[in-house]
């Protein structure tokens, strides 16, 4: 690894605690998932192979760095009622969720290696949600786009989104020079 990859890194890991350490701090509870009812979970079949070969799986297409990844194959009908319901009452959420008011989303999004299934989600107030999508589900411009640029890992991407979101987004637009 060349020393401007290690610099990048640390610094990297430098902003994700301390945005963690202030968002922890001041962002209502909502707005993170508790680590214990939602730990995050990774699907090991996907990869990020930056030189953006196709890695196809009966047909899907695994690597996300390549063109032709989309997450609809891997957003499969794991989140049932009754899982959705089971993850909105484990937060306490019993209002208007499920509903139109909450998403059910994935911690570590699919864009990066998530795993849709209920380990990996957690009942996220709509207007949050809308948010999260731009700012770290964003195929270009989040996290997603810094592992396919080389500059981050994958695993630096998932351990940044399921640390804290937030931070993670203004870390993000940090090392993008935003």
């Amino acid at each position: 690894m060349d020393r401007v990859r290690v610099v990048d890194a640390v610094v990297w890991f430098f902003w994700i605690a301390v945005l963690a350490l202030v968002s922890t701090l001041f962002l209502p509870a909502q707005q993170r998932q508790n680590p214990k009812l939602t730990p995050g979970a990774v699907d090991p079949t996907l990869v990020a192979d930056l030189s953006k070969a196709s890695h196809l799986v009966n047909g899907v297409e695994h690597n996300i760095c390549a063109a032709g990844f989309v997450t609809p194959p891997f957003r499969v009908a794991t989140k049932s009622q009754k899982i959705k319901t089971a993850v909105c009452l484990a937060y306490g959420v019993t209002s208007g969720c499920p509903g139109k008011a909450w998403e059910l989303d994935d911690v570590i999004p699919i864009e990066v290696g998530g795993q849709n299934v209920q380990a990996n989600l957690w009942p996220q107030p709509i207007a949050e949600a809308r948010v999260k999508d731009h700012q770290v589900e964003d195929p270009l411009g989040g996290p997603r786009g810094l592992v396919c640029a080389g500059k981050i890992t994958l695993q630096d991407a998932q351990a940044c989104v399921l640390n804290d979101w937030v931070a993670c987004a203004v870390t993000v637009k940090k090392l993008q020079g935003k």
